[in-house]
Protein backbone atom coordinates (compact mmCIF):
# COMPACT_ATOMS: atom_id res chain seq x y z
CA UNK A 1 0.00 0.00 0.00
CA UNK A 2 1.40 3.39 -0.97
CA UNK A 3 1.51 6.04 1.68
CA UNK A 4 -0.57 9.09 0.80
CA UNK A 5 1.25 12.36 0.35
CA UNK A 6 -0.16 15.52 1.90
CA UNK A 7 -2.55 17.34 -0.37
CA UNK A 8 -0.81 20.18 -2.09
CA UNK A 9 -2.57 23.51 -2.07
CA UNK A 10 -1.33 25.81 -4.80
CA UNK A 11 -2.33 29.45 -4.91
CA UNK A 12 -2.26 30.91 -8.39
CA UNK A 13 -2.99 34.48 -9.35
CA UNK A 14 -4.89 34.66 -12.59
CA UNK A 15 -3.24 36.60 -15.40
CA UNK A 16 -4.23 40.24 -15.80
CA UNK A 17 -7.57 40.40 -17.52
CA UNK A 18 -8.41 42.74 -20.35
CA UNK A 19 -12.01 43.27 -19.28
CA UNK A 20 -13.53 46.71 -18.97
CA UNK A 21 -13.74 46.41 -15.16
CA UNK A 22 -11.45 48.87 -13.44
CA UNK A 23 -8.82 47.63 -10.98
CA UNK A 24 -10.01 47.40 -7.41
CA UNK A 25 -8.40 48.96 -4.34
CA UNK A 26 -9.21 45.69 -2.59
CA UNK A 27 -6.50 43.07 -2.25
CA UNK A 28 -7.03 39.65 -0.74
CA UNK A 29 -5.40 36.41 0.31
CA UNK A 30 -7.27 33.09 0.11
CA UNK A 31 -6.30 30.23 2.43
CA UNK A 32 -7.62 26.66 2.52
CA UNK A 33 -7.91 25.12 6.02
CA UNK A 34 -8.71 21.48 6.77
CA UNK A 35 -10.71 20.47 9.86
CA UNK A 36 -8.10 18.33 11.60
CA UNK A 37 -5.08 20.41 10.50
CA UNK A 38 -3.10 17.42 9.19
CA UNK A 39 -2.66 19.00 5.72
CA UNK A 40 -4.47 16.03 4.13
CA UNK A 41 -7.73 17.02 2.46
CA UNK A 42 -9.83 13.91 2.91
CA UNK A 43 -13.23 13.02 1.51
CA UNK A 44 -15.95 13.79 4.04
CA UNK A 45 -13.74 16.30 5.91
CA UNK A 46 -14.94 19.83 6.71
CA UNK A 47 -12.88 22.60 5.15
CA UNK A 48 -12.87 26.39 5.24
CA UNK A 49 -11.76 28.86 2.62
CA UNK A 50 -10.64 31.95 4.55
CA UNK A 51 -10.49 35.18 2.56
CA UNK A 52 -8.60 38.09 4.15
CA UNK A 53 -9.53 41.32 2.33
CA UNK A 54 -7.72 44.68 2.73
CA UNK A 55 -8.67 48.12 1.42
CA UNK A 56 -5.47 49.55 -0.10
CA UNK A 57 -7.20 52.71 -1.29
CA UNK A 58 -7.64 56.12 0.31
CA UNK A 59 -11.44 56.03 0.61
CA UNK A 60 -13.89 53.64 2.29
CA UNK A 61 -15.32 50.72 0.29
CA UNK A 62 -18.95 50.04 1.15
CA UNK A 63 -20.31 47.41 -1.24
CA UNK A 64 -18.12 44.47 -2.17
CA UNK A 65 -18.38 40.70 -2.18
CA UNK A 66 -16.21 37.58 -2.33
CA UNK A 67 -17.30 34.56 -4.35
CA UNK A 68 -16.23 30.99 -5.09
CA UNK A 69 -16.40 29.06 -8.36
CA UNK A 70 -14.63 25.92 -9.53
CA UNK A 71 -15.06 22.14 -9.47
CA UNK A 72 -18.85 21.65 -9.23
CA UNK A 73 -18.74 18.58 -6.93
CA UNK A 74 -16.94 20.69 -4.30
CA UNK A 75 -18.49 24.13 -4.92
CA UNK A 76 -22.01 22.74 -4.43
CA UNK A 77 -21.00 21.59 -0.91
CA UNK A 78 -20.68 25.22 0.28
CA UNK A 79 -23.84 26.63 1.90
CA UNK A 80 -23.04 29.95 0.23
CA UNK A 81 -20.68 30.73 -2.63
CA UNK A 82 -20.96 34.53 -2.29
CA UNK A 83 -20.41 36.53 0.90
CA UNK A 84 -20.81 40.27 1.42
CA UNK A 85 -17.65 42.03 2.61
CA UNK A 86 -18.40 44.42 5.50
CA UNK A 87 -17.55 48.09 4.85
CA UNK A 88 -13.78 48.67 4.85
CA UNK A 89 -11.99 51.87 5.84
CA UNK A 90 -8.66 52.68 4.13
CA UNK A 91 -6.01 50.23 5.37
CA UNK A 92 -8.58 48.05 7.18
CA UNK A 93 -8.67 44.24 6.82
CA UNK A 94 -11.66 41.90 7.25
CA UNK A 95 -11.81 38.10 7.09
CA UNK A 96 -14.56 35.94 5.63
CA UNK A 97 -14.96 32.16 5.93
CA UNK A 98 -16.67 29.86 3.44
CA UNK A 99 -17.33 26.39 4.94
CA UNK A 100 -18.10 23.04 3.31
CA UNK A 101 -17.76 19.29 3.72
CA UNK A 102 -15.69 17.65 0.99
CA UNK A 103 -17.56 15.08 -1.11
CA UNK A 104 -16.96 11.37 -0.55
CA UNK A 105 -14.58 9.78 -3.03
CA UNK A 106 -12.91 6.39 -3.32
CA UNK A 107 -10.16 7.73 -5.59
CA UNK A 108 -7.97 10.86 -5.26
CA UNK A 109 -9.68 13.77 -6.96
CA UNK A 110 -8.05 16.98 -8.23
CA UNK A 111 -10.06 20.08 -7.35
CA UNK A 112 -9.93 23.79 -8.13
CA UNK A 113 -11.60 26.56 -6.15
CA UNK A 114 -11.41 30.03 -7.70
CA UNK A 115 -11.83 33.00 -5.35
CA UNK A 116 -12.78 36.45 -6.61
CA UNK A 117 -13.47 39.78 -4.91
CA UNK A 118 -15.59 42.42 -6.65
CA UNK A 119 -16.82 45.89 -5.74
CA UNK A 120 -20.41 46.99 -6.51
CA UNK A 121 -19.19 49.30 -9.30
CA UNK A 122 -17.54 46.40 -11.14
CA UNK A 123 -13.94 46.92 -9.99
CA UNK A 124 -12.37 43.54 -9.27
CA UNK A 125 -9.25 42.33 -7.48
CA UNK A 126 -7.07 39.79 -9.27
CA UNK A 127 -8.75 36.35 -8.80
CA UNK A 128 -6.90 33.47 -7.11
CA UNK A 129 -7.15 29.71 -7.63
CA UNK A 130 -6.72 27.06 -4.92
CA UNK A 131 -5.65 23.76 -6.49
CA UNK A 132 -5.61 20.61 -4.36
CA UNK A 133 -6.24 16.88 -4.25
CA UNK A 134 -8.93 15.22 -2.14
CA UNK A 135 -7.62 11.93 -0.73
CA UNK A 136 -9.96 9.06 0.15
CA UNK A 137 -10.96 9.14 3.83
CA UNK A 138 -8.16 7.87 6.07
CA UNK A 139 -5.48 8.20 3.36
CA UNK A 140 -3.43 10.52 5.54
CA UNK A 141 -3.62 8.32 8.63
CA UNK A 142 -0.22 6.61 8.35
CA UNK A 143 1.90 9.74 8.48
CA UNK A 144 5.21 10.32 10.21
CA UNK A 145 3.50 11.71 13.30
CA UNK A 146 1.79 8.38 13.98
CA UNK A 147 3.63 6.12 16.46
CA UNK A 148 3.34 2.45 15.45
CA UNK A 149 2.08 -0.01 18.05
CA UNK A 150 4.69 -1.78 20.18
CA UNK A 151 5.62 -5.32 19.05
CA UNK A 152 6.43 -7.31 22.18
CA UNK A 153 8.32 -10.29 20.70
CA UNK A 154 10.73 -8.23 18.57
CA UNK A 155 14.14 -7.25 19.94
CA UNK A 156 17.10 -6.12 17.79
CA UNK A 157 19.49 -4.06 19.95
CA UNK A 158 22.02 -3.73 17.10
CA UNK A 159 19.58 -2.13 14.59
CA UNK A 160 19.59 1.63 14.10
CA UNK A 161 18.12 4.16 11.72
CA UNK A 162 20.44 6.91 10.52
CA UNK A 163 19.57 10.50 9.53
CA UNK A 164 19.05 9.45 5.91
CA UNK A 165 16.20 7.11 6.90
CA UNK A 166 18.29 3.99 6.23
CA UNK A 167 18.08 1.00 8.56
CA UNK A 168 21.52 -0.16 9.68
CA UNK A 169 22.15 -3.55 11.30
CA UNK A 170 25.33 -4.27 13.23
CA UNK A 171 26.32 -7.81 14.14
Amino acid sequence: KEEALPSTVILEASPSSTTSASPSKLRFKALLLDENGNLFLESGERIRVRVDVVNTGSSPIQNASASLTGTPSVIEQFSSTTLTIPPLQPGETKSLDFAATLPSSLQPQQVEIRVSVTEAGGAAARPQALLFIIQPAGAGAGGVDQIPPLVLDFHHPQTYANNDGQILCYA
